[in-house]
C-alpha cells in the first residue's frame, strides 16, 4: 500500500529563491532527486495589497516532505546568515 501524500509550503524572502534553485536549477533537482518530494516555486500576490509573497511548494509523502523542507530551510538559514553576519561578507576590490 502506498503512503497517502501531503504538501507543505516554505515561504522565501526574493533574496534567497536563487541559491535553493541554484545555477540551471542545479540546486533543486538535487533535492527532488535525493528526496523523492517535488518542490517548485510558487508566487502569491495578495489581491487587496498587491504585495507579492514567494514560497516552495513541497508535494510527497511524509518523509519525502520532511527531508526537503528541511534541505530548503537550511538553504535559507545559511544564505540569511551570510546576508547578516558581516564576517561572510566578501572584502572589497583593492582593499585585500
Amino acid at each position: 500500500m502506498s503512503q497517502a501524500k501531503i504538501t507543505k509550503q516554505v515561504n522565501v524572502d526574493k533574496a534567497d529563491i536563487g541559491f535553493v534553485i541554484g545555477h540551471k536549477g542545479k540546486t533543486i533537482h538535487l533535492i527532488m532527486n535525493r528526496t523523492g518530494a517535488y518542490v517548485n516555486l510558487r508566487k502569491f500576490t495578495h489581491p487587496s495589497t498587491g504585495t507579492e509573497y514567494s514560497y516552495f511548494h513541497i508535494d510527497g509523502t511524509p518523509q519525502q516532505v520532511e527531508a526537503a523542507e528541511n534541505w530548503v530551510s537550511t538553504i535559507i538559514q545559511e544564505n540569511y546568515d551570510r546576508r547578516t553576519n558581516p564576517s561572510h561578507v566578501a572584502p572589497e576590490r583593492g582593499t585585500v
